[in-house]
């Protein structure tokens, strides 16, 4: 068994229990600060993401000498430990104190909006994830399939989660929608059969079903605790301290355990020695994008996409609770969708319809989608809207692949990591700016007779976006022709061929830069070459020094 898979079951454990909480926390929130929701939430998430682009540079550093393992420690628990925090709080509450309970769970809220405000500190379990399985695989084979190994595991645990807690907070509503007996005899009894989302509302975390999510993300978290503390193998050499503390005579033998003292010294020390990049530092990549003409158009589509991307992103959860009333149950059904088409478009369409129609055609056709989807929230009326904006979501699921498949088309071998790093860095500014701008605009309109307005400034920043594609100095048959493919319905075929024979998920998420369009884009090429021509197999078999290289790059990009 390859090595690398070691590290999947520390993500998954992870996402899973965070993704759990997706569907209860919500009306949670939305019961207990109905005026000020989306501006505490957005403020919250900008300053998340203001934090993981600032820390999220010397976490991969301090990993690089103290070791992937000890570092995954402090990721995983401090990125959970909102949940930890609430968790334990709603785990440990009495049902019955109804007046104790509503105090309660203000209180507990604001413990866990700002625990999940500073958990961008550690937010790169999933970085560590990659330069883990570049420690583990020696060919670039292996490395491709780990990384898209991580990459679907990371979308599974965001498919199935939020799902699966709401019917674990609700499970009569299961029962109620997908049992037709139990439905007719509860009519025939009298009892209430109406699916109504408004009746599945929390309003303390001491409710049993709020109780239940909870406990089974604390299960998740100790048991992935557990598996990197006692079953995860360290990949990077222990490097001393630059001035350890030197232990008492009693633990000079190397057989005595050094004290708790000794050991957090050590530490310490270790976490001292790491350069902290000046914040002048964190800026220098996005500036070089602004060299090339293309990378500076490149980076202000995605800009401009993003932005408007964490518009939904940040608040649309709550706007489903606060207009149509969702409960736990259809948040659940809700965010599993959105997730079961990011799975399907990053993993599987993407590396069919890119190397037919090119990178630029694809962009603009997932633009417009996005454009129609922000317009179709904006104007929802009916529950059933909303679901019918999911669809379209797997188009604009592309954009940011085709995007970043550019970039390394068109780079330099050299500059390949840098350049995926500074785009991924303007993703990370976007996540701060986004969600606190749309949240202060959402607070101005939820009493209006328009409350999803601020979505057509969405579309209109997403029009832009689209309006800067024709910019891009490069034609739309560059793709086609750099690998010699014909759009026929032959290589349309071959291109469904080997995307479906090979593994599936490889897709950029928040914290990675890289596409799965230059893993899978094979339309064009020899069946024996199918891993692609991008960033992970520019460099020949042989080459295996600057493959190395290479590898490096793309994880610093990531």
């Amino acid at each position: 068994m390859p090595s690398f898979l070691s590290i999947l079951p520390v993500l998954f454990l992870e996402f899973l229990s965070i993704s759990l909480t997706r569907s209860i926390l919500p009306p949670l929130l939305t019961t207990t600060f109905p005026q000020s929701i989306y501006l505490i939430m957005g403020l919250a998430e900008a300053i998340k993401g203001i934090l993981s682009f600032t820390f999220g540079p010397s976490i991969g550093s301090w990993s690089d000498t103290a070791g992937r393992k000890r570092v995954l420690i402090y990721t995983v628990f401090f990125t959970t430990a909102p949940i930890i925090v609430l968790g334990m709080m709603s785990v440990l509450a009495d049902p019955e104190d109804e007046v104790e309970n509503l105090e309660l769970t203000r209180s507990s809220l604001k413990i866990f909006i700002t625990l999940f405000s500073l958990s961008g500190i550690f937010a790169s379990t999933f970085t560590l994830t990659f330069s883990y399985i570049a420690d583990t695989t020696s060919t670039r084979k292996e490395t491709v399939i780990g990384f898209g190994l991580a990459l679907s595991t990371f979308g599974l645990s965001f498919t199935i989660g939020p799902m699966l807690g709401g019917y674990i907070a609700r499970p009569e509503a299961f029962i109620k929608r997908y049992s037709t007996d139990i439905i007719e005899e509860g009519e025939d009894s009298g009892l209430e059969t109406d699916t109504n989302l408004k009746d599945s509302t929390f309003t303390t975390i001491s409710d049993p079903g709020v109780q239940r999510v909870f406990l089974c993300s604390l299960i998740l978290i100790a048991l992935d605790l557990i598996y990197v503390t006692q079953y995860l193998r360290e990949t990077i050499p222990q490097v001393k301290p630059s001035t350890p503390l030197k232990p008492p005579p009693s633990e000079t033998s190397p057989s005595t355990p050094l004290s708790f003292k000794t050991r957090m010294h050590n530490a310490w020390s270790t976490a001292r020695t790491q350069k902290v990049p000046h914040p002048r530092e964190l800026f220098q990549g996005v500036m070089h994008l602004r060299e090339d003409p293309l990378l500076n158009e490149i980076a202000v589509i995605t800009f401009l996409y993003y932005t408007s991307v964490w518009s939904i992103v940040s608040t649309l959860v709550f706007y489903v609770t606060k207009r149509f009333e969702f409960g736990p149950q259809r948040l659940g059904e809700l965010l599993s969708a959105f997730g079961l088409c990011t799975v399907f478009a990053e993993g599987v369409l993407v590396g069919i319809v890119v190397p037919v129609f090119g990178e630029i055609k694809v962009m603009r056709f997932g633009l417009i989608c996005f454009i129609i989807q922000c317009i179709l929230i904006s104007l929802a009326s009916q529950p059933w809207h909303i679901f019918g904006c999911v669809l379209l979501s797997t188009a604009t699921n592309l954009v940011y692949p085709s995007l970043t498949s550019l970039v390394t088309s068109h780079v330099s071998e050299n500059k390949v990591g840098e350049s995926l790093g500074a785009v991924n860095g303007i993703k990370s500014l976007t996540e701060g700016i986004g969600p606190l701008v749309f949240g202060m605009l959402m607070s101005f309109t939820e009493d209006s007779i328009w409350p999803g307005s601020p979505y057509i400034l969405s579309a209109l920043l997403a029009v832009s976006a689209w309006y800067r594609t024709y910019k891009l100095d490069i034609s739309d048959s560059y793709i086609s022709e750099k690998y010699e493919v014909e759009i026929t319905p032959k290589s349309i075929s071959r291109s469904v061929k080997k995307v479906t024979g090979a593994w599936l998920g490889f897709s950029p998420v928040k914290g990675g830069g890289r596409s799965g369009v230059d893993i899978m884009r094979s339309g064009g090429v020899e069946d024996d070459n199918w891993e692609g021509e991008g960033l992970l197999s520019e460099v020949e078999e042989d080459e295996e020094g600057e493959w190395q290289t290479k590898k490096n790059l793309f994880v610093s990009a990531a």
